[in-house]
């Protein structure tokens, strides 16, 4: 009979412990509950959009003693978010909140912006063909503008496509921010290697029924011999698909060559019995699209104080307000100073 009893008070237990947990904590012993961002300046970020991305906040939520480590990292999470908005020189510091004769803690991010930074445009290696004033109008970001990293990273698609249409089917583009965060001032610099200047080659098909090649070709939006475009490409793909008799359409540049002379590959498929083909863009294959030589990515360099220099390859054009270099200029070290004025 006892043996009966022990087993009920157990199952008891167990089922009562299953369904209320309760947090083992040793008194005196400080755990994280809760995470706050206290913003000094402007609201230019919502808390909401920050915390819940935190690696304490996991911890915060099982109630667990705050990790240093951690810590450190998500202190430059939250620097990182407001540098991407212009705010260089922002600073970041933690404070904990405890309520007397308890253990548990709130972890605040306390942060003061500071200035947000404005930007200055530089452009070395373009070509006689492409001026700085077309560069400007194509880039999404601009002179003196407030600085947002996500413009900037938007800048190197439409660049790279003004440099394609003008005949560079090769450009290389490296692009670097220079951080002045006593200046509160970012200098965005693109090194542009545009290669030759190139022109279109032979057309190869592939997948083109015998009977349809005259059709195909005559919607080919170049000639062998003319200068390479970009729009001429994303022109014939989407002139041939409009055919309606082909299921998805590639046109391909060579991309194992590097010569003047860019041959052309054109892939098509067969709309299948149960593909429905509505002509006009519909097909359009955004990998064939948008084939380009991707520039690698923008490394990021700070200072205290100012750069040496404005230009790496040439005097700042004074209108626009913008740095340009005609001839191609390799990757150039920057110099900065310090405040004291000692060079690093």
């Amino acid at each position: 009979m006892r043996r009966v009893v022990v087993f009920l008070l157990t199952c008891c237990v167990a089922c009562g412990g299953a369904a209320t947990q309760v947090r083992t904590h040793v008194k005196g012993t400080e755990y994280l509950t809760s995470l706050k961002l206290e913003n000094l300046g402007p609201t230019i970020i919502d808390p909401n959009d920050i915390l819940p991305r935190l690696g304490l906040k996991a911890i915060a939520d099982a109630q667990r003693s705050i990790d240093e480590y951690q810590l450190q990292l998500d202190t430059q999470r939250v620097v990182g978010a407001y540098q991407r908005v212009g705010y260089l020189g922002v600073d970041v510091k933690a404070k904990l909140d405890k309520p007397p004769n308890q253990d548990a803690v709130t972890l605040t991010f306390v942060v003061t912006p500071g200035k947000r930074a404005t930007t200055h445009l530089e452009f070395f290696g373009l070509p006689d063909n492409v001026p700085l004033k077309k560069v400007l109008e194509a880039v999404p970001i601009k002179e003196n503008s407030l600085f947002d990293y996500d413009l900037y990273d938007a800048t190197k698609e439409p660049l790279d496509e003004l440099m394609q249409d003008s005949g560079y089917a090769h450009v290389r583009i490296e692009s670097t921010v220079i951080a002045d965060r006593a200046k509160a001032r970012a200098t965005l610099r693109w090194i542009i290697d545009p290669g030759p200047h190139a022109t279109f080659g032979a057309v190869e098909l592939v997948g083109v029924e015998p009977g349809l090649e005259d059709s195909v070709r005559e919607r080919i939006a170049f000639v062998p011999g003319q200068a390479y475009s970009h729009q001429a490409i994303a022109d014939t793909q989407l002139n041939i698909y409009g055919i309606g008799l082909f299921g998805s359409v590639r046109v391909e540049p060579a991309a194992d060559s590097l010569d003047a002379v860019v041959p052309i590959k054109i892939v098509v498929t067969a709309v299948t019995k149960n593909e429905l083909s509505a002509g006009g863009g519909f097909g359009l294959d955004p990998s064939s699209y948008n084939a380009r030589l991707r520039s690698p990515a923008p490394s990021v360099e700070s200072t205290s104080g100012t750069h040496g220099g404005s230009s790496a390859c040439g005097p700042s054009v004074p209108e626009p307000s913008a740095s340009v270099c005609s001839a191609p200029c390799p990757a150039t070290t920057i110099r900065t100073r310090s405040p004291s004025g000692d060079h690093s």
